[in-house]
C-alpha cells in the first residue's frame, strides 16, 4: 500500500502507523509511505493507516477494505470439475479398452473359424483317403483270394490244394480283421 500524509508546515515530521485488520495484532509504526503484505490467506481485510506529526490525538485515519479470494484451483467448483473430468476420462478410457478387446475377440473368432474350416476340410480329406485305402485293401484281398481260387482249380494234388486252401483262409481272416478294424475306427 502507498499512502501520504500532508502537513504544509512540516512535511518532514509526518509519521505513520498502519494496521491490517485480520492480519496484524497491533499498529505498526512507520516513517515511510508504504506498507507491504505478501502471501495473505483468503479472507476479508481492512487496511488502516494513520498520519500524524507530533500529537497522535490529532491524527487523520484512512481505511481501505478489500477481499482476497481463494485461488480458483482451490475452489469447490474447480475441484468438482477436475473430478468430473477424471471420471469422464476414466470412462472414455474404459470404453476404448472395451472396444479394443471386442475387436480383438472378433478377430480371434474369425481366425478360429477359418482354422476350424481348414481343419474340417483336412479331416474330410483324411476320411476320404482312409475310405480309399480301406476300399483298396479290401479289393486287393479279394483279388488275392480270387487268384488263389483260380489257381486251385488247376491243381489236382491234395497237398497243394490244402496249402492253397490254408492261404485262402488266412487271406479271408486278414479281410475279416481289416473290416473289423475299419468298422471300429468309423
Amino acid at each position: 500500500f502507498n499512502f501520504t500524509g500532508i502537513n504544509l508546515f512540516h512535511p518532514e515530521k509526518v509519521r505513520y502507523k498502519a494496521y491490517l485488520e485480520g492480519f496484524d495484532n497491533d499498529w505498526i509504526e512507520n516513517d515511510i509511505k508504504t506498507a507491504t503484505y505478501t502471501n495473505l490467506p483468503p479472507g476479508r481485510y481492512t487496511f488502516n493507516v494513520m498520519a500524524y506529526t507530533s500529537d497522535i490525538s490529532k491524527a487523520s485515519t484512512a481505511k481501505f477494505s478489500f477481499i482476497i479470494k481463494r485461488a480458483f484451483w482451490k475452489t469447490w467448483w474447480f475441484i468438482m470439475l477436475i473430478l468430473i473430468l477424471l471420471i469422464a476420462i476414466g470412462y472414455l478410457f474404459l470404453k476404448y479398452r472395451t472396444r479394443r478387446v471386442l475387436l480383438s475377440n472378433e478377430k480371434l473368432e474369425s481366425l478360429i473359424e477359418l482354422r476350424t474350416r481348414e481343419i474340417t476340410k483336412q479331416k474330410q480329406e483324411i476320411e476320404t483317403l482312409y475310405k480309399e485305402v480301406h476300399h483298396r485293401v479290401k479289393n486287393n484281398l479279394q483279388v488275392i483270394n480270387s487268384i488263389i481260387n483260380l489257381q486251385s482249380s488247376y491243381m489236382d494234388d491234395p497237398k497243394t490244394l490244402a496249402v492253397l486252401k490254408e492261404c485262402q483262409n488266412r487271406v479271408y481272416t486278414m479281410a475279416v480283421l481289416h473290416e473289423k478294424l475299419y468298422s471300429a475306427k468309423s
